[in-house]
C-alpha cells in the first residue's frame, strides 16, 4: 500500500464519525487545463480596447493562446511544441528523454469552422486515436446565446467518435463566451467543459476583469 493511500485511510478512520472523507484526484490533464484558464484570463487587461471592452485582433488572441499554453507547460515542467505532429496547433509533451504526448491542442477564432472534414475536432479525434497517451484541448469563441447548443454539438461529436473505445480520451473545451456588439466581440467569461464518452463535467465560469 502506498504512503498516500495509508494516510488517506488513517484520515478517513479518524474523521469517519464526524464527516464523509472522500478521495479526490486531480490528474495532470485537469490541473493543466485549470491552470491554463487562469493564466489565459490573467493578462487580458493588455487587450483593452478604446471603448473599454476586452478584445483585440484575431492574431493577438492567437498569440495570446499560444503564450498561455507555453507558460502553463513551463509551470508543469512540460514541453510545448507548435505546429508539430501533423501540424497540430500545439502538442504538450513530457520532458523525458523519450517524451510522451499528454495533450493535442487546437484553437479557432471562427467558432463554426471546427466542424467538418479536416477541421479542428476531426484533427483532435484522429490524433488521440493514434496516440493513446494523449487527451485533447480545444479553445473556441462563441456568442452567449449559442453556447448551450454549440457545446452540445461538440460533445455529441466527441462521444460518438470514442463511444466504443476502451479508456477514451477526454476533450477539454475552453470557450470564450462573448456578446456581439456590431463588429466587436465583447468578451464576457471563459467556460470550461470536459467531455468524455462516460461523463461530461461543466466547470465554473471565470469572468474577464472589469476594465
Amino acid at each position: 500500500m502506498e504512503a498516500s493511500e495509508k494516510e488517506f485511510n488513517i484520515i478517513k478512520e479518524k474523521l469517519a464519525s464526524t464527516v464523509d472523507v472522500l478521495s479526490f484526484e486531480v490528474d495532470i490533464y485537469y490541473a493543466f487545463s485549470l491552470t491554463f484558464a487562469r493564466l489565459f484570463i490573467a493578462d487580458t487587461p493588455n487587450y483593452k480596447m478604446n471603448d473599454g471592452t476586452i478584445g483585440a485582433t484575431r492574431s493577438s488572441w492567437t498569440y495570446h493562446t499560444a503564450l498561455a499554453l507555453a507558460q502553463t507547460s513551463k509551470m508543469f515542467n512540460l514541453h510545448c511544441k507548435f505546429e508539430s505532429h501533423g501540424k497540430r496547433d500545439a502538442v504538450i509533451e513530457t520532458a523525458d528523454e523519450e517524451p510522451e504526448v499528454l495533450l493535442f491542442a487546437e484553437w479557432e477564432w471562427d467558432y463554426e469552422d471546427i466542424f467538418g472534414n479536416g477541421k479542428e475536432l476531426e484533427k483532435l479525434k484522429n490524433s488521440c486515436r493514434e496516440t493513446r497517451t494523449a487527451e485533447a484541448f480545444l479553445l473556441v469563441y462563441c456568442p452567449s446565446h449559442k453556447f448551450a447548443d454549440y457545446i452540445t454539438r461538440i460533445a455529441e461529436f466527441w462521444i460518438k467518435g470514442f463511444r466504443r473505445t476502451k479508456n477514451p480520451p477526454s476533450l477539454f473545451v475552453h470557450t470564450i463566451i462573448f456578446e456581439q456588439q456590431k463588429y466587436v466581440r465583447e468578451f464576457e467569461r471563459l467556460k470550461t467543459v470536459v467531455v468524455n464518452p462516460t461523463e461530461v463535467w461543466v466547470l465554473n465560469d471565470i469572468y474577464f476583469p472589469n476594465l
